[in-house]
């Protein structure tokens, strides 16, 4: 019998811990700016898409959430897919956060859970309300 071994090689971002097995894309992925964290956990934010629920005795109850942060996800590169839903023009050429926010329907209060990106939420009743506003002007 025999033993085969086989090393791999593959590189890491240093920004998103993506693992490539180029050089050069690994590169190119650091080499991407790191878009600005502008919500915390806590903040209270209003998500720009329109959620359905299939709530008992309601049929398709449309909706905008509001919500909570509750987790913020690591900076990662954006695809193509992501790009079609925020439809943010330099979206492929950054690492962009990801929000987790949790939200209740207003209908049937049922619990439910979202992953959002920053051009997607809206802040709402935060200290810094005033400057997230202003820094939005650039994502509108």
């Amino acid at each position: 019998m025999q033993v085969v071994r086989k090393t791999v090689t593959s590189y890491k971002c240093d920004v998103c811990k993506t693992s490539y097995t180029n050089r050069k894309e690994a590169m190119r992925c650091e080499a991407k700016p790191v878009e600005q964290k502008l919500f915390g956990i806590g903040d209270r934010v209003v998500c720009r898409v329109v959620h359905v629920c299939n709530c008992q005795g309601f049929q398709k109850f449309k909706f905008k959430p509001v919500g909570k942060i509750v987790r913020v996800l690591k900076p990662e590169p954006m695809d193509g897919e992501d790009n079609k839903w925020v439809q943010r023009p330099d979206a492929l050429e950054i690492h962009a956060y990801q929000y987790e926010i949790k939200f209740r329907c207003p209908k049937c209060r049922g619990k439910r859970g979202y992953v959002a990106y920053t051009p997607e939420l809206t802040p709402l009743n935060n200290p810094a309300t005033k400057v997230l506003r202003k820094l939005f002007k650039i994502y509108s």
